[in-house]
């Protein structure tokens, strides 16, 4: 996630994050939580929020419209041994909970 926010790695939900209002308007809309838990989706976010907001809330937009959705499709890529693009494509689908350790 610390490539993506330092744009060593491309992400498309960051280039449409700093386009301004309107692409994060559509970001809001491109997160699915159906194959985690609340736990898990808990535990992600509390992740992300010590590692970009533990000084000050400035980046939780930005964590929460892009690191949060890069790093669910990731754990799904590297769950189900798929590519970025299909794992995308399963987290806005309908699926099942992942049944992954609670120790995330």
């Amino acid at each position: 996630m610390v490539e993506i926010f330092q744009r060593r790695v491309y992400s498309r939900r960051h280039e449409s994050f700093i386009s301004g209002t309107r692409g994060r308007a559509v970001l809001l809309h491109q997160i699915s939580h159906h194959l985690f838990t609340k736990g898990q989706g808990d535990a992600i976010t509390s992740g992300l929020m010590n590692a970009f907001c533990y000084k000050n809330m400035n980046l939780f937009s930005y964590v929460m419209s892009v690191l949060y959705p890069e790093s669910l499709i990731r754990l799904i890529m590297d769950y189900y041994s798929i590519s970025f693009e299909e794992a995308e494509r399963k987290m806005m689908g309908l699926g099942e909970v992942l049944e992954m350790d609670s120790d995330v």
